[in-house]
């Protein structure tokens, strides 16, 4: 989570005020009427004038850096019961909302050796495809190990914003023939999956990953689970 803090200062600018006090003795000759007011007197017969001063002030610059902002969803459709020898298949969408101009998607998955492993034994484990390592490795369905006997990942055109979806990366569109899957690499190894490149939009974007999953008929029956984690980087 980013956290933004905003700081105010308050200026308070102090006023002070100059008073002059004139004190002015005159006789009276009785050649010429006595004023009847001060200001008769000032004004009238010793001509005094009183006038506005001016001046100026240089111009303040304002300035201010506008932080990075970003939240992240993400909604997972989970896998349905898996039958040996018929593929299955999950999803996550990850929903990107940021202000920042280039925004980057990582993934890797939370075990060492594998991603998923038997719940009641970790050394009982769902083989992995190749795992991704950004240089475009990923294969299609035809050609995926194990006869496609594995579990593998890619990012589809359909629902993924144009901005984050690579065709060198994961085929030309999400038909059968052309689209292309990798297995998950270890966290500490994780690569690139999207980029926005310099992009910026005030809109949400999306990015969807879909999953690929088979088993052989040997598959010990039971529950396998597994962790992946999607890191997201705006900047």
């Amino acid at each position: 989570m980013i956290h933004q803090t905003e700081t105010m200062e308050k200026h308070k600018i102090l006023a002070g005020s100059l008073v002059g006090i004139i004190i002015i003795s005159f006789v009276y000759l009785g050649n010429f009427p006595l004023p009847t007011e001060m200001g008769d007197l000032v004004s009238g017969y010793l001509g005094s004038t009183v006038q506005a001063a001016t001046t100026s002030a240089s111009s303040p610059t304002l300035i201010v850096d506008v932080l990075t902002a970003l939240t992240v969803s993400v909604t997972t459709d989970n896998f349905p019961n898996l039958q040996p020898g018929t593929a299955i298949n999950a999803s996550s969408t990850l929903t990107i909302t940021t202000n920042a101009t280039s925004t980057n998607v990582k993934v890797g998955r939370d075990d060492t050796d594998t991603t998923m492993d038997l719940t009641t034994s970790s050394s009982i484990n769902i083989t992995d495809q190749t795992a991704w390592d950004g240089s475009g490795n990923a294969t299609t369905t035809a050609n995926l190990l194990n006869n496609g006997d594995v579990l593998a990942f890619r990012v589809t055109s359909s629902t993924t914003h144009a901005n984050f979806y690579s065709t060198s990366y994961w085929g030309t569109d999400d038909g059968a023939s052309v689209a292309k899957y990798a297995g998950f690499a270890a966290t500490s190894t994780n690569t690139t999956i999207a980029d926005s490149g310099n992009n910026y939009s005030a809109t949400a974007r999306k990015v969807r990953a879909l999953y690929y999953l088979d088993a052989t008929s040997t598959q010990q029956v039971g529950t396998y689970n597994g962790g992946i984690t999607y890191t997201i980087t705006a900047q």
